[in-house]
């Protein structure tokens, strides 16, 4: 896939959680819309209709992203409406991960949680990049670095992943890396 224009970019996604095991849950979501806008949004746990379930919390995880169970229950938003407002957002789009399996793991534990169905698919970002002929380790790495440098921002934070990976796209059309 060639991304023409500016105002047709694909849309990317990108979970944090409370760890990475079976009992983790998502903690903070973003998403870029095919404007390039970006949509972040912290959830709080206590708000999912099946909190119970939401137990697992990984010290290891929190050092890594910095969000603290705490925070989280001061500053996010509730899971309904962050789900409402992700199918709102994305409804029939093919939505892009970098990790698939855990970020769609995270989409279906706040969906559940909810009783909505995700209105949209979440599909492998390395596709997009292989679509510019980035098709080696080093290669990805170099402009994940180059994208890295130039977003700046806190690392394993949602938004800043979202805007790490959008960048790497536009770096990888133009060739400027």
């Amino acid at each position: 896939m060639i991304i023409a224009q500016r105002n047709e970019w694909p849309c990317i996604i990108d979970f944090e959680a409370s760890g990475l095991g079976p009992s983790s849950y998502p903690i903070e979501v973003a998403w870029s819309l095919s404007d390039g806008s970006i949509k972040e949004h912290l959830i709080n746990p206590d708000t999912a209709p099946t909190a119970e379930d939401w137990t697992g919390w990984d010290w290891n995880s929190q050092a890594v992203h910095g969000l603290a169970r705490e925070y989280l229950l001061a500053h996010g938003e509730n899971a309904l409406a962050v789900a409402s407002r992700m199918n709102e957002s994305l409804r029939g789009t093919k939505v892009y991960s970098d990790n698939v399996a855990m970020d769609g793991f995270w989409c279906e534990r706040l969906f559940c949680c909810v009783d909505f169905e995700m209105e949209f698919e979440i599909l492998d970002y390395y596709e997009l990049l292989r679509s510019f002929g980035l098709n080696s380790d080093p290669k990805i790495q170099q402009l994940r670095g180059t994208a890295a440098r130039r977003v700046g921002g806190q690392m394993h934070r949602a938004g800043t992943d979202v805007r790490i990976l959008f960048e790497m796209l536009i770096l990888a059309e133009t060739g400027s890396f």
